[in-house]
């Protein structure tokens, strides 16, 4: 994985800075995480408006793709559906994303949309790779971009 400077620079800042993380545990699959979390509303930032049918069939996909994501066991009461403290800890994680500027929150925190911003820190997720590919502390960037 190579980013540019700038990128090296942003991603650093948003890590660092606006989650205001530290780098022990394992930043990496933290970021690798978020990532996962911002391409499922990508999907939604790019495709469905909340007024199209096709939204309602976007939000099943995306609450299945959402268990995959967090790792949530299946609801034994509602199979596909997530219970109340796995919304919540959805909730939670939008919440916080939102409050960095990363989605826009509109009428409901489940509908959220990437902003510029949120774009631009997944298109920098998006190209760190898989979590043997990168290593926070040792990020590198490109020499020639100033």
């Amino acid at each position: 994985m190579i980013l540019t400077k700038e990128e090296n620079s942003k991603i650093k800042d948003f890590y660092f800075e606006k989650l205001e993380f530290c780098g022990c545990g394992n930043p990496e699959a933290t970021l690798i995480f978020i990532r996962n979390l911002l391409n499922i509303r990508k999907e939604r930032s790019d495709t469905y408006s909340s007024l199209l049918p096709e939204y309602i069939q976007w939000r099943k996909d995306s609450e299945l793709n959402l268990i995959n994501v967090f790792e949530f066991k299946d609801n034994p009461d509602k199979p596909g559906e997530l219970t109340e403290i796995q919304d919540s800890i959805i909730q939670y994680m939008l919440y916080h994303l939102n409050s960095l500027g990363i989605f826009e929150h509109g009428s409901s925190i489940n509908s959220c949309w990437l902003t510029a911003y949120g774009y631009e820190i997944l298109d920098i997720l998006n190209k760190l790779g898989d979590i043997e590919d990168f290593d926070i502390s040792n990020w590198d960037y490109e020499e020639d971009d100033v």
